[in-house]
């Protein structure tokens, strides 16, 4: 798979590009020291694979913040799962918006200090593409971003969403 990805702040600077084979992982490293601790990064694929990070290392400061884990079956059909990730000492919230492909939501979880919540969906009235938002009231600044298309080997159609604004 080849990825690219690149600090949404700094667009002058140089993207990463990256080639990642079937079942290998990547790592990667951004100082964010000259940006003042605030981060908005992009990791670009095929398929129109797509993550967003938003935030800011000063407001999350010592403490382990939210996060988030993408999930997918690639079942008939295909599904999505969100787990939301609370590492804090103290209760949130968190918010899942569909930003395409759904009419319904959003949807709202209270997730308890270092528990862990998930919402799940059937991507079939999608033809597998999927693009959701998700923001937590711990930290004002802390949105994900998640986009793509679950491939199950079976023929399915071209980005929906595509020419809509």
């Amino acid at each position: 798979m080849h990825n690219a990805s690149a600090t949404h702040r700094t667009l002058d600077r140089i993207p990463r590009r990256y080639i990642a084979e079937a079942g290998k992982t990547l790592e990667g490293n951004w100082g964010l020291t000259s940006d003042g601790g605030s981060y908005r990064l992009w990791v670009l694929g095929p398929n129109g694979f797509h993550r967003h990070f938003i935030g800011d290392l000063k407001q999350e400061g010592d403490t382990q913040g939210p996060e988030i884990q993408v999930c997918h079956m690639t079942c008939s059909p295909a599904e999505l799962a969100l787990k939301l990730y609370n590492k804090s000492s103290a209760r949130c919230f968190f918010t899942v918006s569909a930003e395409a492909y759904r009419s319904d939501g959003p949807w709202t979880i209270e997730v308890g200090a270092g528990e862990v919540g998930s919402f799940h969906w059937s991507l079939a009235d999608s033809g597998n593409w999927y693009e959701f938002s998700v923001t937590c009231s711990a930290q004002k600044t802390f949105r994900r971003r998640v986009a793509g298309r679950i491939e199950n080997g079976i023929d399915s159609v071209s980005d929906p969403s595509l020419g809509r604004s």
